[in-house]
């Protein structure tokens, strides 16, 4: 199933591949910040789309790069995401 899921965004074996990073930037603290951190990564991976891409011989062996298509030409799809990770924090008051 890796090989699938890696097939749909675009990644070939030896060529080019998606690299993809989420900046947290936390503005004021009032606690919790490793589950507000953690959701609003996750928000983000749900919401992002890959853009289609146009991929030649020459773009699996790396010499050229692919085409990277717009909205207009073709939809972009949204990450494979399987599984969602949830970070929860509690205390015992008592």
């Amino acid at each position: 199933t890796c090989k699938t899921t890696l097939h749909k965004t675009g990644v070939v074996g030896g060529g080019w591949v998606w690299k993809l990073s989420v900046d947290i930037v936390v503005i004021d603290s009032g606690g919790n910040m490793l589950d507000v951190c953690a959701l609003s990564a996750i928000a983000a991976l749900r919401h992002f789309r890959l853009p289609a891409v146009l991929l030649s011989d020459e773009s699996s062996t790396g010499t050229t790069p692919p085409v990277v298509l717009s909205a207009d030409h073709s939809e972009p799809t949204p990450l494979p995401l399987h599984h969602t990770p949830v970070c929860i924090s509690f205390g015992l008051f008592g």
